[in-house]
């Protein structure tokens, strides 16, 4: 009777100790979590490091994730990263996030600058501009390059393309003839694609108007000195040549007196 006693506490106590033992299997070895005393321990996602911990549910089992730092951000707005189990659970368990949304900052190639030569414009004259190019790179880089002329309603009335390889720097200039553009204030409006999509636009507005007189003064003042030097030059000559007559007839009269 004795021997079934002592038999009966020494079963009840491998109860109690195998209990104890299960309960305290469910930890987290990374120091930064705390100990749960639960089924399983959640452990915070950190980017590029070891995700890792013990469960017991559905039996003991070591889950251990190797993440690699987030991919650079595409132009879709998405990163991603690799994960690798390295733990004794299944390879669906606790399966980290790798991907997610985030925000593309494009790393821009180039300086741009865009500068028209005149602000106004008259009728039949031409509008040019200069746009000048300095590389961040040493590599050779081909920028596409979209011409437009629009309206006051946002219209385009003239449209080109071009393209132009720039390896430190490069100036272009520009030079748009023959637009046959009526009064109005106007804008130009450039976009340069380079790199991995990369845009960039840049705007300047002008106006066409029709000259007036003052207008036509400052265009033609060239013209206007060239032709007063030539009218002031005909008037010297002509004043020579009449002084140089009245001067032969001066003299034909005192020879005709003297021999008298």
């Amino acid at each position: 009777m004795k021997n079934n006693k002592l038999i009966l506490i020494i079963l009840l106590t491998w109860i109690f100790l195998m209990s104890t033992a299960r309960a305290e299997t469910t930890f987290s070895e990374n120091p930064s979590d705390a100990f749960i005393m639960s089924n399983f321990t959640t452990t915070a996602v950190t980017t590029g490091e070891v995700i890792e911990g013990i469960t017991s549910d559905k039996g003991t089992c070591i889950y251990k994730w190797n993440c690699t730092e987030w991919n650079t951000c595409l132009p879709s707005g998405n990163q991603t990263r690799n994960c690798t189990n390295i733990g004794t659970c299944l390879n669906t368990y606790k399966v980290p996030k790798i991907s997610q949304n985030c925000t593309y900052v494009p790393s821009q190639l180039f300086d741009v600058k865009f500068t028209l030569w005149d602000s106004t414009l008259y009728p039949g004259q031409d509008l040019d501009v200069d746009i000048s190019f300095i590389s961040f790179g040493k590599e050779l880089a081909v920028a596409n390059l979209t011409y437009m002329i629009l309206d006051l309603n946002m219209n385009d009335v003239y449209k080109e393309y071009g393209n132009i390889t720039v390896q430190t720097e490069a100036v272009l200039t520009k030079k748009f003839a023959n637009l046959n553009l009526s009064e109005g204030t106007y804008t130009l409006l450039l976009t340069v694609k380079y790199g991995d999509n990369v845009r960039d636009e840049f705007r300047q507005n002008f106006t066409v108007k029709n000259p007036s007189f003052s207008d036509w003064i400052v265009l033609n003042k060239f013209i206007i000195a060239i032709g007063g030097i030539i009218i002031i030059g005909i008037m010297v000559l002509i004043h020579a040549l009449h002084k140089n007559r009245f001067g032969h007839k001066k003299s034909g009269r005192l020879r005709r007196n003297y021999k008298k």
